[in-house]
């Protein structure tokens, strides 16, 4: 880790993470973790700005961020990232500027890794640009089911799977974001959650 800094195994959730893909080889894990640096973002900073090129990715050990795309009357909330999640925008796997904004939610304490040491270490390290495709992948799959979901189900069924789906968001989320999310308006939320 950068700034003279060393990740201890036992009390950093991503060492954990890491030790646990079974595709990804010590050596490569070693450099993986020797080019991270640790950051703080309170809450309401953004992590990727909208028009931007995004120059790191972020794995959260602390904190929830959301990912939106805001337009001229209303901002669409399409994802949430917590504890434990790789963060970010396509814009830095493309390097191109981002439609998407990712701005904390909760105060956040993460580790970062730079563009170009992430290019770096998929050159050396086959392994970590299959883990990526891996991580990628699952978050494809993810993103497409809740768009399919959120045009096929109707919004009392969206809710319900929300919370079945993702029982540790309901208490840490706000209400509006809950429904930017689900594609309903707060106060159709509101009546959903007072017939439960």
């Amino acid at each position: 880790m950068k700034d003279g800094g060393h990740i201890q195994p036992s009390t950093t959730l991503i060492y954990r993470v890491l030790s646990k893909m079974p595709n990804l080889q010590e050596i490569a894990i070693s450099d993986l973790v020797d080019k991270l640096f640790l950051k703080h973002f309170g809450k309401g900073a953004v992590l990727q700005e909208s028009q931007q090129i995004g120059n790191e990715i972020y794995f959260l050990e602390k904190g929830m961020a959301k990912h939106f795309y805001s337009g001229k009357r209303k901002e669409q909330i399409v994802w949430f990232s917590k504890e434990g999640d790789f963060v970010a925008s396509a814009s830095f796997f493309a390097q191109k500027p981002a439609y998407e904004i990712i701005e904390a939610i909760e105060d956040i304490e993460c580790f970062a890794l730079k563009y170009y040491d992430f290019e770096q270490l998929c050159q050396k390290h086959p392994c970590i640009e299959h883990w990526v495709r891996m991580i990628m992948t699952e978050q494809l799959f993810l993103l497409d089911e809740h768009y399919a979901k959120n045009h096929l189900e109707n919004a009392e069924q969206r809710y319900l799977n929300f919370i079945r789906d993702y029982p540790e968001f309901a208490n840490r989320i706000p209400l509006n974001y809950i429904a930017s999310f689900l594609s309903i308006t707060p106060e159709t939320l509101s009546r959903i959650r007072a017939h439960m």
